[in-house]
């Protein structure tokens, strides 16, 4: 679970996942190790809300954590923040 408000958008965050497997993302790089291509086909990833183009990052955020504890991705998932 994570938003995609840099420059590039979602574009750049599901480049990321795709390049290395993981995104960068501590927990999975825990789970998988540094460098899992093996692994990056075992995994999905689906869009839950796209922003107004005007929202602030404040706003993003709060839409992040909303989707976090909605989904218990901090306690069941890789979100460590």
């Amino acid at each position: 679970m994570g938003k995609a408000d840099g420059e590039s958008g979602i574009w750049q965050r599901w480049s990321t996942y795709v390049s290395n497997g993981h995104g960068n993302n501590v927990a999975l790089v825990k789970e998988l190790g540094s460098a899992s291509p093996e692994r990056k086909d075992d995994f999905s990833l689906s869009l839950l809300e796209i922003a107004d183009i005007q929202s602030t990052s404040e706003e993003i955020a709060g839409r992040e954590n909303h989707w976090k504890e909605v989904l218990g991705t901090r306690n069941h998932g890789y979100n460590r923040n």
